[in-house]
């Protein structure tokens, strides 16, 4: 009854359509699981696999729900998103973030990043009709990179028709896994991008009518950030996602990675200057609060082709006021498999010497509640040649959240073990702060 109650104001949904910010934050994972939830239960058709994601579609699809028949775990659900919505529907919104970290030394092998060792950032957003800009300045100390300051997380988007075009250098979301390490840029900094993509995937391709397969579309062209070693390499993707039932979901992406600087210690002989295609095939199984997902990628460059094979399921729980999402991976990639959308896992440092990772298997867990605490929990099991000798890396990942003098408090905290006695055992840690007005 309490979760119930909470819903209350959920009646302003219907005044959000002109002045809401243009996508979902792909990096919240607790508003991915419950994105994901309502869509494994049916209460909204959209596909889910790749981000960013408009507001538009979602906020549509929540204010038709007839909230008496949502379970709890359901109504938590929706009362997590519309609180995303009240801050993003006002016209200007200002926005302070604050972080620390122990070092800044990068992941390097799928864990949570540590890029410098405090950062200040201011951004500032402005929304119009049929318009949003967002401008975001970060300054940095220590940075690993040696950058004292960059715009990443900064916007433009303009909105025609169904369609909307954007200019950014935000995170993308490509793929049906939930772990990060198959991700575009997720463990580097975020892509400088041009995007093409259709408002509401719910609407037919050629007219406004409601459509019964739901497909999202995106045409995206970028360039790596200056960060890594694949520096100002540019990109071109192409994907589509759709819902042809109510418990299926498919995907498909194309990708093509040009203009690759000279890297003087590659993974494996098929990193070269040539370009780079890859074709991805992506499923999701839906059935109740819980999902069978997979994911196939299939690269060729003029030297070699390789395949990288993904599998893996989650469950949606209510534990005791806590909305739960478990889930379990495991990745298989072949010898050549270049994982150019992950390019920390072979930037060279003083610990690690380039590697080619095999496999890797991830147990996780995202735990929500009311009151907007949260917590995470991922373990992450990876093998993998270093110079051609077979090595193995465990790491152990708790995160959490809790709201904060009206602003939101997050904490990370790693450890990481490796085969290699220098790098044997490594403790990190990270606290960051945002607060909007």
């Amino acid at each position: 009854m309490f979760v119930r109650n909470l819903l209350c104001f959920s009646v302003l949904l219907t005044a959000f359509s002109a002045h809401s910010s243009p996508w979902i934050n792909p990096e919240d994972r607790f508003l991915h699981s419950s994105l994901q939830l309502l869509q494994k239960s049916g209460k909204i058709s959209l596909p889910l696999s790749s981000y960013p994601v408009s507001w538009v579609a979602v906020i549509q699809q929540l204010g038709a729900l007839d909230r008496s028949k949502l379970t709890d775990a359901e109504l938590l659900a929706v009362s997590r998103l519309m609180t995303a919505v009240d801050f993003a529907r006002a016209e200007n919104i200002q926005t302070l973030i604050l972080s620390a970290s122990t070092e800044p030394v990068g992941s390097g092998l799928q864990g949570a990043r540590f890029d410098e060792a405090a950062l200040l950032g201011v951004m500032s957003e402005h929304k119009g009709y049929n318009w949003a800009v967002g401008l975001r300045t970060n300054f940095r100390v220590d940075a690993r990179d040696d950058k004292e300051q960059h715009f990443d997380g900064s916007y433009a988007a303009y909105t025609f028709d169904n369609w909307i075009i954007s200019f950014s250098q935000q995170q993308l979301w490509l793929g049906s896994t939930q772990s990060h390490g198959e991700q575009l840029s997720w463990q580097g900094r975020a892509p400088k991008t041009i995007q093409l993509s259709r408002l509401n995937p719910s609407l037919s391709l050629f007219s406004d009518e409601l459509t019964q397969i739901p497909t999202a579309t995106r045409l995206i062209v970028g360039e790596m950030p200056g960060s890594v070693s694949l520096r100002d390499a540019r990109f071109a993707i192409a994907s589509i996602n759709m819902l042809p039932s109510s418990r299926i979901e498919l995907g498909m992406t194309y990708a093509q990675l040009r203009d690759l600087p000279e890297i003087d210690a590659p993974v494996s002989q098929a990193i070269s200057s040539e370009s780079i295609h890859e074709l991805q095939f992506d499923f999701r199984y839906l059935l109740g609060t819980a999902g069978l997902y997979g994911q196939i990628n299939r690269q060729d460059n003029a030297q070699t082709s390789a395949n990288q094979y993904s599998i893996g399921t989650d469950l949606h729980l209510w534990l005791n006021g806590w909305q739960s999402t478990f889930f379990a991976e495991y990745r298989y990639l072949e010898r050549d498999f270049f994982n150019w959308r992950q390019p920390e896992s072979f930037q060279q440092s003083p610990l690690i010497e380039p590697l080619a990772i095999k496999n890797n298997k991830v147990l996780g867990a995202y735990f929500y509640r009311a009151a907007g605490v949260g917590l995470s929990l991922k373990i992450n099991h990876l093998e993998y040649d270093i110079n051609g000798l077979d090595n193995s890396h465990l790491l152990y990942h708790l995160g959490g959240q809790y709201p904060l003098w009206r602003g939101l408090l997050t904490a990370e905290l790693q450890h990481s073990a490796n085969k290699v006695a220098e790098i044997s055992s490594r403790w990190q840690g990270a606290v960051r702060y945002e607060y909007r007005w």
